[in-house]
């Protein structure tokens, strides 16, 4: 009779099984929240504009793309970030401001008839200390790998989802270039 007594009064001076409930999830995910803060390993912050200018001041990219909208708007970008830019549209422009020897070339997968891999190439012989990052409408596995074998640096995707990845990128291939020269 006394433990039927307890349990009643157990039972009554709790609260209803919906707030009971609530309040038990909300302590459980309180509880992951302080488990995950601690344990997770911080990324580094994303660079922002200032750093990016401070790390390559003048940097020299020269953009080969046949497609006027792509080159203008990574031209607003990469200029608004510090980079010293350049462009061509065809082939024969291409060739022609290699003789500014850039840093980094963005280059076309399909400019114009010529092929990456082969541009790649020629890239190399004319500016063997230049970066290649590929970019590309029509990415596959196969073309990111000939490229990647050619000597590009890295393969971006068009059209670029977010537009620091471009720019980080660049400072990649500038960090890399750096520790090669």
């Amino acid at each position: 009779q006394d433990r039927a007594a307890r349990r009643r009064a157990a039972i009554h001076s709790r609260p209803p099984a919906a707030a009971q409930c609530r309040e038990g999830l909300v302590r459980t995910q309180a509880a992951r929240l302080r488990l995950r803060s601690r344990s997770r390993i911080v990324p580094p912050p994303v660079s922002d504009i200032s750093a990016s200018r401070a790390s390559s001041p003048g940097a020299r990219v020269l953009i080969a793309d046949d497609e006027p909208a792509i080159v203008r708007v990574l031209r607003r970008q990469l200029a608004r970030d510090g980079f010293d830019v350049s462009e061509a549209t065809d082939v024969a422009s291409l060739r022609v401001q290699l003789e500014r020897e850039p840093e980094i070339v963005l280059l076309d997968l399909r400019l114009g008839e010529a092929s990456g891999p082969d541009l790649i190439g020629e890239l190399r012989e004319r500016c063997p200390d230049a970066e290649t990052v590929v970019m590309t409408g029509y990415a596959s596995i196969d073309s990111a790998v000939e490229c990647m074998r050619a000597g590009a640096f890295d393969y971006l995707e068009k059209p670029f989802s977010d537009p620091r990845r471009v720019r980080q990128t660049l400072e990649r291939a500038l960090e890399r270039r750096r520790l090669r020269t």
